[in-house]
């Protein structure tokens, strides 16, 4: 397979708490990207082309690791229904649509440790019964921890950092993990704890569209149909005005200024939500609307979700966000890790 794009934007950008350059996020399923420590990828025939999948595990800070899932679809005339994931959560890694000649990735940090074993890839055509692959996948070991077990640790290239880090030139991560003080320490130095998911999404641009793919019925691929957004998502623990501060947002950007016009027509008649879906105690804690946030017209949105100075300790916890229309129809999710304050 070969995937031909290349970077690392959405996360030197993220990292700094700015909206996402949206051009970049599917390049991070080329194969020249560097410190690629191992991945898996494959080929299968449909129709008249074939579907290429990878997963994948990248170097990140030193301490966490970047997990890539990538669709490629080459099939002529037709957009492809993915999901990709366990028995748990079948669209754990992948969950959404990809256009003819398209990739389209989904991207998370993770420090749990890495794995890789059968999962179950899915896909069809929008009027195709569902076909089932399993593949081998790589993917991080567990989703959801307490402080203790998993923390991703951004360092920043400070002096103030140095007494936190070891001969290698990485946070002395084992003494953070035991010892609170130290912790703090590092938090007030500038260091952070910070998980990262995004991918990028092709919506309906206009309510007939969307009630066709709800039902079934949609034929050959137009790509007037559709706009591309990318949503992202970020929870972290830092130091913000001497106050230990957790906070949790959203961004999203559209792909193109063209998508941008789509959407804005696709909103006037069909608004689209991103619901937020987790465990009581993720709940309580976002500040979320009832029903969702409705996604707007706009260049680059930051939806701020939580923010909590009171983070004495915390809990990584997982949660999901889909986008649904207002009758209720899905397209598409991302599984991601937010950071909630343990009372």
């Amino acid at each position: 397979m070969k995937l031909v794009h290349n970077s690392a934007c959405m996360f030197t950008v993220l990292l700094l708490a700015s909206p996402v350059c949206a051009q970049e996020m599917q390049k991070s399923c080329s194969e020249e990207q560097q410190g690629v420590i191992d991945s898996k990828n494959g080929t299968e025939n449909y129709y008249s082309g074939s579907i290429n999948f990878e997963s994948k595990v990248v170097e990140y800070n030193g301490i966490s690791k970047k997990y890539i899932w990538c669709i490629e679809n080459n099939v002529n005339n037709y957009l492809i229904n993915i999901e990709w994931g366990d028995q748990a959560n079948p669209k754990k890694y992948f969950d959404g649509i990809v256009p003819p000649g398209k990739i389209r990735p989904r991207i998370r940090t993770h420090t749990s440790g890495t794995d890789s074993g059968d999962r179950t890839l899915k896909f069809r055509t929008n009027m195709d019964s569902w076909h089932s692959l399993d593949v081998e996948t790589i993917f991080y070991k567990k989703l959801g921890f307490s402080l203790d077990k998993d923390m991703t640790y951004v360092q920043l290239n400070r002096p103030e950092l140095a007494p936190y880090l070891n001969s290698e030139g990485n946070v002395d991560i084992e003494r953070l993990e035991s010892d609170r003080e130290y912790l703090s320490g590092f938090l007030k130095a500038g260091g952070e704890i910070v998980y990262v998911s995004g991918g990028v999404f092709d919506l309906p641009a206009n309510e007939k569209v969307a009630r066709l793919l709800k039902n079934g019925e949609y034929e050959k691929y137009n790509p007037e149909d559709f706009f591309a957004i990318d949503l992202n998502v970020l929870s972290r623990l830092a130091m913000i005005e001497g106050n230990e501060q957790v906070s949790t947002f959203m961004t999203a950007e559209y792909a193109s200024d063209d998508d941008l016009k789509k959407a804005a027509s696709a909103f006037s008649s069909n608004p689209l939500i991103v619901e937020v879906s987790a465990g009581s105690q993720v709940n309580k804690y976002l500040d979320v609307p009832v029903g969702g946030y409705f996604m707007e017209a706009k260049e680059k949105t930051f939806v701020p979700f939580a923010t909590n100075t009171n983070a004495k300790d915390i809990e990584i916890l997982p949660a999901s966000l889909s986008f649904k229309d207002k009758d209720g129809g899905s397209f598409g999710s991302l599984t991601t890790n937010i950071i909630v304050p343990d009372s």
